[in-house]
């Protein structure tokens, strides 16, 4: 790719490609109040990319080094999968939704990471799963909607930011055979919310 993908407000690209590498997204915000703003939809992995605007990602891996300062909202098929290295970074957010599952796992027999960069959330509802990967956070790990699960199978969940539950939001810390969690930053439940924690 390694080019420029705009998209003016209120309209729609889809992208329908194996892996994206490299380049630029960028998404009109809207004409008036009532309108959406521009989007593109991702039919595959991106590795290398920057955002600016509104993405839909509907499966394929992540990559490299997500420069994100956009809403990414994760649809479609269901899982988007991290098996190498993998950076989200920016002040943006990633939103999982209902059923979609964000998957940590090694496919190569080396290590599956995934950084949550300072500045940079991961919001939503579903799960975020940790299969003989690690999950390093600096950011901040939103539940603003119910069941915002964590499941640590073989995997480890280092956190050095925020794990946040607010707006009714439940956010679920599942314990997993050897898998690990080390806290080293804040927890945090606002109002009825609540977060758990199963080890």
């Amino acid at each position: 790719f390694g080019g420029r993908a705009l998209v003016h407000a209120d309209a729609e690209a889809s992208v329908f490609a194996n892996v994206i590498v490299g380049g630029r997204i960028t998404t009109a915000p809207p004409d008036d109040p009532g309108g959406t703003g521009g989007l593109v939809q991702v039919n595959g992995g991106i590795q290398d990319v920057h955002i600016e605007g509104n993405v839909e990602v509907l499966g394929g891996n992540v990559a490299g080094t997500i420069q994100n300062n956009g809403t990414v909202n994760q649809n479609g098929g269901g899982i988007v999968g991290v098996s190498g290295i993998a950076s989200l970074e920016g002040t943006g957010e990633w939103r999982l939704h209902p059923s979609r599952v964000l998957r940590i796992a090694s496919t190569t027999g080396g290590s599956a990471l995934l950084f949550n960069r300072a500045d940079h959330t991961i919001a939503g509802r579903g799960l975020i799963a940790l299969e003989a990967g690690t999950l390093l956070n600096e950011g901040t790990i939103n539940a603003d909607q119910a069941n915002l699960i964590i499941r640590r199978n073989l995997g480890t969940l280092i956190q050095r930011g925020t794990l946040r539950s607010e707006q009714n939001g439940t956010l679920v810390v599942l314990d997993g055979d050897g898998s690990d969690f080390v806290n080293e930053g804040r927890i945090e439940a606002f109002g009825n919310t609540f977060v758990v924690q199963d080890a």
